[in-house]
């Protein structure tokens, strides 16, 4: 019945319980291991392994193992003999590799490799095969010192110029258990791969699976391709010769000598570190310049790159910058093996580098003169057209202009200080006739005064009672009053303050728009005596009128 049911198995369950409680407690006691004929206790067999099952597994102090750890521990100590003389030279891994992890080791040190992210497990990977420079803080990949890329190198360079290594004479099958480098290694084919995909890495070979190659510029294509695609490989091939002159001609076009070519040749890493980080200048330098071009460098008012021969070369920069970012991905001697450029297309692209400092030159050219031939632009619609500066400053900028269309990066720091000399001059003659101008056109201090004084003069006030009548001729006072109020004061301006601008920053005179007229002591004179002859006339005019009885 279901009672009857339910009592069974709460009791089966607290037997099992006991059992694996007494199997867990005693596993280590209750079994015998036999091996070669002798039968021993677990533990044991772990004395013999030289330390005890725990060291064995290797487990901390406060860790547990299962049963089935327990029994591969203890195969591993029986078996441990027989496999080291098997297989002397298979790696040792700092972690637990089974089978069940293995590919995903392997791929974690392809990634590695391809200088992606490193796993605890990839850098255990490297080190167990050899692949880590032991010279390196940074753990870099270098196959050189290990012993599995030795063997295939060797075997690639036995072979005769341009052959291949077939997968074959790598892989062989024993007893339908795949090896790779067979013999005292019997590496598991994943771990043959890490190696070659090294060797890749470093410029000693080329990984050829179906469909693709993989070289040193492909390293990261062939980290992110499935282990079951690599490990079906065709076969390893020889990568292509140095190509030396197109690489000296790169070292030299970034200035720097042609000689780090050859120590590129030796696998050293420097040269190459130095030679991105010239390239990155430059493809920057392009980049800034090219927007330096869309915006156009204007010289007073005209775009000197358009209508300079640094035009046509600004034409060869996007091709330049595009060569040059294809140099970002060379970024390992073995990389750069694999260097597909002429010496002759090399210097072509350094052709856009000149362009670049005639560029740059004119761009300083323009920050340098800029402000001033702005600021004369400015002054030219101050002046009236007659005026003899303007005939001066126009002829000076055709000069220039026609001057600068003809010039190139070798002439131009000449020129422009010719140019600045030639501006400054201008400017300071501007100043000079601006001030005489401006001094004729505004009231002085005691002009001002003056001013204020007729203003207030009874004379003055004398006419504006008399306009009241009549027969006075009112527009006459009328014309007298807007002229004295149109003389305008201004006595603050300073040469420093026409430097910044050319154009009084308290009255804003311009004598392009100003009627000319003269002002100061003489206007003030004139109108003093004006008043004098206005009170006369208007007083004679109405005595007459009063003794005219009519």
């Amino acid at each position: 019945s279901g009672h009857a049911k339910s009592t069974y198995e709460s009791k089966a369950n607290g037997f099992l319980r006991a059992l694996v409680q007494w199997l867990q407690k005693h596993m280590s006691d209750a079994f015998e291991v036999t091996y070669q004929g002798r039968a021993k206790a677990m533990v044991e067999w772990a004395k013999g392994g030289g330390g005890s099952i725990r060291a064995a597994a290797g487990i901390g102090p406060q860790e547990t193992i299962n049963f089935r750890d327990l029994i591969n521990t203890i195969g591993g100590i029986c078996l441990a003999t027989h496999f080291a003389e098997q297989a002397p030279d298979y790696p040792f891994f700092s972690v637990l590799i089974t089978g069940a992890n293995r590919t995903q080791a392997a791929q974690d040190a392809l990634r590695a490799v391809a200088g992606q992210s490193r796993t605890k497990q990839a850098t255990a990977v490297l080190d167990a095969l050899g692949l880590l420079d032991p010279a390196s803080s940074e753990t870099k990949v270098d196959p050189a010192q290990s012993k599995y890329a030795k063997f295939i190198v060797e075997t690639l360079q036995a072979k005769g110029h341009g052959q291949v290594v077939n997968r074959a004479e790598l892989v062989q099958d024993d007893h339908g258990v795949e090896y790779m480098l067979p013999g005292p290694a019997r590496l598991e084919p994943e771990w043959g791969i890490v190696v070659l995909a090294s060797l890749v890495y470093s410029g000693e070979v080329v990984l050829a699976v179906p469909g693709k190659k993989f070289d040193a510029t492909a390293v990261a294509q062939l980290a992110g391709t499935s282990m079951d695609e690599l490990l079906r490989f065709k076969h390893i091939e020889p990568p292509k010769d140095w190509n030396v002159p197109a690489l000296k001609a790169l070292f030299q076009v970034l200035g720097m000598t042609p000689g780090m070519a050859q120590l590129v040749t030796q696998g050293k890493d420097e040269p190459v570190q130095n030679l991105q980080q010239a390239v990155a200048k430059v493809v920057k330098r392009i980049v800034v310049t090219q927007q330096a071009i869309r915006e156009g460098v204007s010289f007073w008012g005209v775009d000197l790159l358009a209508t300079t021969k640094l035009a046509v070369q600004a034409g060869s920069l996007e091709q330049a910058k595009a060569f040059f970012e294809g140099l970002q991905a060379y970024s390992s001697p073995g990389k750069l093996k694999n260097l597909r450029c002429t010496a002759q297309e090399v210097e072509g692209h350094g052709k856009a580098l000149v362009a670049l400092d005639g560029i740059d030159a004119m761009r300083e050219f323009v920050m340098d003169h800029g402000p001033v031939a702005s600021w004369l632009a400015t002054a030219e619609s101050v002046l009236p057209d007659s005026h003899d500066w303007i005939d001066r400053m126009r002829a000076a900028r055709t000069d220039i202009i026609e001057a600068l269309k003809k010039t190139d990066a070798t002439t131009l720091p000449t020129q422009s200080q010719s140019v600045g000399s030639a501006l400054r001059g201008l400017k300071r003659d501007y100043i000079t006739v601006y001030i005489g101008l401006h001094a004729k056109s505004r009231l002085g201090v005691s002009e001002d005064k003056r001013k204020a004084a007729l203003l207030s003069d009874m004379r003055l006030q004398t006419l504006l009672k008399l306009a009241g009548i009549d027969l006075m001729p009112r527009q006459q006072l009328t014309e007298f009053q807007n002229r004295l109020a149109g003389l305008r004061r201004c006595f603050a301006l300073t040469e420093q303050e026409l430097d910044a601008t050319p154009v009084c920053p308290h009255c804003g005179f311009r004598p392009s728009v100003e009627q000319a007229a003269a002002m100061g002591a003489q206007v003030i004179d004139n109108m003093d005596a004006q008043l004098d002859e206005m009170l006369a006339g208007w007083t004679g005019t109405l005595v007459g009128n009063l003794e005219d009885p009519i």
